[in-house]
């Protein structure tokens, strides 16, 4: 986890059901409910960096309830004890630094119907009994694609910074808008969420988060079920989509926190 830190945050599942973690306010370390069961994961989160405080070796966390939730949406966990599952289930990917226009619209032929991915991976298009916001585990359909080694094949531990924090290298802050998955209404699309807000992330440190800073649109990533829906979902069908047809900025599509109609998916 921390190697893959050194290139952005990561995208990891937690067990948000833990006894007071929905109410934590964050102005501690979290240090509380360790699980080693995969079944009991049920969020995805972004981790965003890590340090020591006092003595305490922790990971900071982004999370997707909006600003009013723990310290203005962040907060810290205790490392190398797996409190809530964070160090069970993570995945991340790297980006291009340059937007690349993946679907023109002069090479689409009049008669081309909106695409709509298979629905695969995912948690339930209809209301589940028991609320689930993602898959108890990360899927990538044919497997995760790798194009090289991955950071900790290639980055000696003795070379590793003892703190890190992407929202505060040399006084810049690397990291996209905190958001809340849960407004205008409720959704469990955190599933969408973590995987989005890491990669937009990592768009800004490549570009050395030159304007316009980038944050990249969950509601897409509903809309073509590209993974789940509010109903919950797999992280890794956001990475597949990304990478089979790209993800457009959040002003190409407001959130609205809702299963659309027949999951729409067109180019507008």
């Amino acid at each position: 986890m921390i190697n893959a830190l050194q290139n952005g945050p990561i995208t990891c599942a937690i067990n948000a059901a833990a006894p007071g973690f929905e109410t934590f306010n964050g102005k501690t370390i979290w240090a509380n409910s360790t699980t080693t069961d995969p079944n009991d994961l049920d969020h995805a989160i972004s981790v965003t960096g890590y340090g020591t405080l006092g003595g305490v070796d922790y990971w900071h966390v982004r999370n997707s309830w909006g600003t009013s939730w723990g310290d203005q949406g962040f907060f810290r966990v205790e490392r190398n004890k797996n409190y809530i599952g964070i160090e069970l289930e993570c995945s991340y990917a790297n980006m291009s630094a340059t937007p690349v226009q993946v679907r023109a619209q002069a090479e689409q032929p009049e008669e081309e119907k909106p695409f709509l991915l298979p629905i695969n991976n995912v948690v339930d298009t209809e209301k589940p009994k028991t609320p689930a916001c993602r898959t108890p585990k990360t899927t990538f359909e044919n497997g995760p694609v790798m194009y090289g080694p991955r950071p900790h094949e290639e980055i000696a531990e003795e070379d590793l910074p003892a703190a890190w924090f992407w929202g505060d290298i040399n006084g810049t802050n690397y990291l996209s808008d905190i958001r809340n998955q849960h407004i205008p209404q409720y959704c469990g699309s955190c599933w969408a969420h973590g995987p989005t807000s890491s990669l937009a992330d990592r768009v800004n440190i490549m570009r050395n988060n030159a304007w316009p800073r980038v944050t990249l649109a969950p509601q897409v990533i509903v809309n073509c079920h590209a993974g789940g829906s509010c109903y919950g979902g797999n992280p890794g069908g956001v990475y597949k989509f990304g990478h089979d047809h790209g993800i457009p900025d959040d002003t190409c599509q407001q959130y609205k926190a809702k299963n659309p109609l027949k999951f729409d998916c067109d180019d507008m």
